[in-house]
């Protein structure tokens, strides 16, 4: 029984969406395909991050700064 409430529930809320904000909903789909675009970044820090752990590998033949590592 709850279930078919809430399947009543969703198919309103679907309705109300439908019949009000057409013009709200691709605005909404805008700004989430540009989420993805921010972390496409955030997947190139990594990248000169690989680098970075390169780095270290010269420093353990070096005992003085791996002292300080």
């Amino acid at each position: 029984m709850r279930n078919e409430g809430l399947v009543k529930l969703l198919s309103g809320e679907k309705r109300q969406l439908r019949d009000g904000p057409n013009p709200g909903q691709p605005s909404i789909a805008q700004p989430s395909p540009a989420q993805p675009s921010p972390a496409k970044p955030s997947q190139a820090q990594p990248s000169p991050a690989q680098p970075s752990p390169a780095q270290p590998s010269p420093a353990q033949a070096r005992p003085g700064q791996a002292s300080l590592a």
